[in-house]
């Protein structure tokens, strides 16, 4: 628009030229009208250009029989967990000392694999750790009724029986682990806790 604006004040600078000349009326009525001319042309042809340049600055738009874009596949649901995969989480969340999520995660365990021994023992453990030692009894004797051979669930079930002022049962099962486990790093307090007598070599 300067450059419009210089155009213009030059025209209306030679405008003023002209009218100071002494020229007839006529010559300068005809120069008035052409020089009106000019002006009127100059605007529309720069109004014009403004236009044009609106209408190509204009968003485009795209042509309805363009092809549409398919939408990106979706990703598949990640699969559910299997009860040993259960029985890793709940180990991490004992270590991090969230008995409820541990308990969360092996009842889902159990639900999914009724017959897993290892996942009732665990369960029990849980229970009894935090404060339910009747639900625990009855999970860690589910795990033995499953698998009688297995060992832990003997000396789990004897603490909680133990701590539960069952000491008969709690024996019975120490002396069930210690039959199983005959090479346990914890034979010797246990037998010690059970009253048998020391043995030799220990007491040289």
């Amino acid at each position: 628009m300067s450059r419009l604006y210089e155009a213009l004040a030059a025209i209306e600078q030679r405008a003023h030229v002209l009218v100071r000349m002494d020229f007839p009326s006529s010559h300068a009525e005809g120069r008035a009208r052409r020089r009106r001319s000019v002006i009127a042309l100059c605007a529309v042809a720069v109004l014009g250009a403004a236009g044009l340049t609106v209408v190509v600055r204009g968003p485009s738009i795209p042509s309805p029989s363009a092809p549409l874009v398919s939408p990106l596949p979706s990703a598949p649901p990640p699969e559910p967990l299997r009860a040993p995969e259960l029985r890793d989480r709940a180990w991490e969340a004992t270590v991090l000392g969230s008995l409820a999520r541990a308990e969360e995660l092996l009842q889902r365990a159990v639900a999914l694999d009724p017959a897993n021994a290892s996942a009732w023992n665990d369960l029990g453990v849980v229970l009894v750790r935090r404060g339910q030692r009747e639900r625990g009894i009855e999970a860690i004797q589910r795990s033995l009724a499953l698998d009688a051979q297995h060992a832990e669930a003997h000396r789990n079930l004897a603490v909680a029986l133990e701590q539960d002022g069952q000491t008969l049962g709690a024996a019975a099962h120490y002396r069930a682990f210690l039959a199983l486990a005959p090479g346990h790093p914890d034979r010797a307090q246990i037998e010690q806790r059970l009253g048998f007598p020391e043995p030799a070599e220990a007491r040289r």
